[in-house]
């Protein structure tokens, strides 16, 4: 069974292909997750504190369309400056950082020709 590191492999050589705005299709996840939970936060503020929640709600998804574009075009920048993989390997060390410890070396062996003399 292959191990995390070697799916990661894999997955690096089967790259994802460009989907839309020069964004691959889990940078458009991110992009759009990340504009769909910062609008709908503002949304529902302002719809509370003005007195009509629906309306709050709307400018809160307007403003969810723009932090995607936002977000998708500073990837499009980002993604132009490094490698193609950079935002997997980001997610993947952050995720490896609060979950548990990061093993750069996985596995450690030392092969010699004969008996260990010494």
């Amino acid at each position: 069974m292959p191990t995390d590191y070697e799916d990661r492999l894999a997955d690096a050589v089967n790259q994802e292909p460009i989907v839309y705005a020069d964004c691959t299709q889990s940078e458009l996840l991110f992009a759009i997750s990340t504009g769909g939970i910062v609008g709908l936060a503002l949304g529902t503020a302002l719809g509370l504190s003005i007195g009509f929640f629906m309306l709050g709600v709307i400018i809160g998804l307007l403003i969810g369309v723009g932090v995607s574009w936002v977000t998708m075009e500073a990837l499009k920048h980002i993604r132009q400056k490094y490698y193609l993989t950079w935002l997997k390997e980001k997610l993947f060390v952050t995720k490896q950082l609060f979950l548990g410890g990061i093993q750069f070396v996985s596995q450690s062996k030392r092969y010699s020709k004969g008996a260990r003399r010494g």
